[in-house]
């Protein structure tokens, strides 16, 4: 929503062609409430189960650099994307997903034994609805462990993951992660921690669980 504003107000200024309709929020716009919800509140239903924690995950010999993201983007059409999606019974996630998994396998020059994980963002949007321009979203992971295997193909890796993206975007793991997410920021005990400890805590976390969790992440646009 912001680059929409940013974009139209740029044009505007440039040559005042920019659509003006109410899909772009005006930078002269006041917000509304619901634009500021913190929609996690609104549909925090009660206690959470506790979220499954990974490790053994393979992560790339590269060493992480403070400040700094390693980004790969690429266009395509997507009409012939899901066209092999629809071939071979998969989600666009998941074709991609596998399609990630393999190349780290075959860019690794020694054996794999640890899974491949591959983290999607997830708008949460679509099936909790809100207006919202905070953040309100969650991840999944797809992921394939080829056990020290060379010979992988691309098939069994997609077969592997075929129908995990339903099984992990079930509208209850969906719940669940969102219980979580709300009970962390009204936990009295973390509330009263002040907040130079808390970041530290929690970037250490973050960090920690970033790297035992995901090898890498793939989201469109």
């Amino acid at each position: 929503e912001f680059t929409k504003s940013l974009v139209a107000h740029y044009i505007n200024l440039k040559d005042g062609t920019a659509n003006k309709d109410e899909t772009v929020t005006s930078t002269r716009a006041q917000h509304s409430e619901e634009e500021i919800e913190n929609a996690y509140k609104r549909y925090h239903t009660g206690k959470a189960e506790k979220i499954q924690e990974y490790d053994n995950t393979y992560a790339f010999p590269e060493k992480l650099q403070q400040d700094y993201l390693k980004a790969v983007s690429g266009i395509m059409p997507v009409v012939n994307l899901k066209e092999r999606c629809h071939f071979h019974g998969v989600t666009v996630t998941e074709y991609l997903s596998a399609a990630a998994i393999y190349a780290s396998i075959k860019a690794e020059e020694k054996p794999i034994e640890n899974f491949v994980r591959i983290s999607v963002p997830i708008n949460l949007r679509k099936d909790f609805p809100s207006k919202t321009v905070r953040n309100f979203a969650c991840d999944t992971t797809l992921s394939f462990s080829p056990k020290g295997r060379k010979d992988i193909s691309f098939g069994e890796i997609l077969e592997s993951i075929k129908g995990e993206t339903k099984k992990s975007l079930s509208k209850e793991k969906l719940q669940n992660f969102i219980n979580s997410n709300y009970a962390k920021t009204v936990n009295p005990v973390l509330r009263i921690v002040p907040y130079p400890i808390k970041k530290a805590v929690v970037n250490s976390s973050q960090i920690k669980n970033h790297i035992n969790g995901m090898t890498t992440i793939i989201s469109n646009i």
